[in-house]
């Protein structure tokens, strides 16, 4: 008996450990999006039709706080889990790289910008002349994996680093990253917003550019 009680308290200290090392922000991220998520199924909640980014209701009804109630919505536990797991590090990082308020301040921005791209791409990929997709007007997306694809490409600019590691398996090079998780998960998952997650990334560049010039110029007056 005595090795599975070391056993057991070893895996709840290592658990409180990890959670411990998860800084502010991104522990409230998580604490926030598992709650709605909880919320929602205790209360049998599942029509998300209120609070999902919807572009044909956002532009005709001008419902702006759907570009922020659709980030902290998930649909399933998996959902919930996977987009959480993969902000751990990612928020961990890029809040000991900004600091607290300042990656506060960047989740609300890139919300912003995801959901304007999303809005503007959506309507010139539906009226289009040639090939009008209209159902991208009227595709519902929740979840947080568009801002997280924004915190790939800003983590990847600001850390340098050269390679990344694709599930453990094979690594590619870093500013193909978001790129190829982008494809893999339209083959891999289904009810994938292609749409939110390419404006996740497009949003991510922009500022990533921005973040740089400004350290940039921080660094040279210092």
């Amino acid at each position: 008996m005595r090795p599975n009680v070391i056993t057991e308290a070893g895996i709840s200290t290592r658990l409180n450990q990890w959670w411990g090392s998860i800084p502010f922000i991104t522990s409230g991220v998580i604490l926030i999006c598992g709650a709605i998520y909880l919320v929602c199924l205790l209360t049998g909640y599942d029509s998300f039709a209120e609070i999902c980014f919807l572009p044909s209701v956002v532009a005709s009804r001008f419902q702006v706080y759907r570009f922020y109630t659709s980030v902290v919505f998930h649909g399933s536990l998996l959902h919930v889990l996977f987009n959480m797991l993969a902000l751990v590090p990612l928020g961990t990082e890029l809040e000991r790289i900004m600091g607290s308020v300042r990656l506060l301040f960047l989740m609300f921005l890139l919300a912003t910008t995801n959901a304007i791209f999303h809005l503007i791409i959506a309507f010139l990929a539906a009226y289009n002349p040639l090939y009008p997709l209209h159902f991208l007007v009227d595709e519902c997306s929740i979840g947080f994996s568009g801002v997280i694809f924004s915190m790939i490409v800003i983590e990847t600019s600001l850390s340098g680093v050269q390679t990344r590691s694709v599930f453990g398996l094979f690594n590619v090079p870093a500013n193909w990253y978001a790129w190829i998780l982008l494809v893999l998960f339209q083959f891999l998952a289904s009810n994938v917003s292609l749409l939110g997650h390419l404006c996740g990334i497009l949003s991510g560049y922009l500022w990533a550019v921005q973040l740089l010039a400004s350290w940039t110029i921080i660094l040279f007056f210092y």
